[in-house]
């Protein structure tokens, strides 16, 4: 399982309080990890986002499916009441490589 969320690595901080920047970053967070693990988002068979607001699901659902497509993963989507440091929203990801 990987997890990813919207700071930079280098510092630790928030990229933006903007729930879109904190998604791209997050991919981009999440597309590292899988990297060092010899997978890409096409490895992917299951997402977990959690979003802090509701109504920013349209969002970060379009940079999400772009990130994504053509084949997307099974994914749920969690309500929480909080995340740490100012995000917005946060992504675990279950990734298979091909050969195992």
């Amino acid at each position: 399982m990987y997890r990813g969320w919207g700071l930079d690595p280098k510092t630790g901080e928030v990229t933006s309080d903007d729930v879109i920047e904190q998604t791209r970053q997050t991919i981009v967070n999440l597309e590292a990890i899988l990297a060092a693990a010899g997978c890409t988002l096409q490895h992917v068979v299951k997402a977990t986002v959690y979003l802090t607001d509701m109504a920013d699901y349209p969002r970060v659902n379009k940079v999400y499916d772009e990130a994504f497509a053509p084949n997307k993963p099974a994914r749920t989507c969690v309500a929480v009441s909080a995340l740490p440091v100012r995000e917005r929203m946060k992504i675990d990801l279950v990734a298979y490589p091909e050969g195992n």
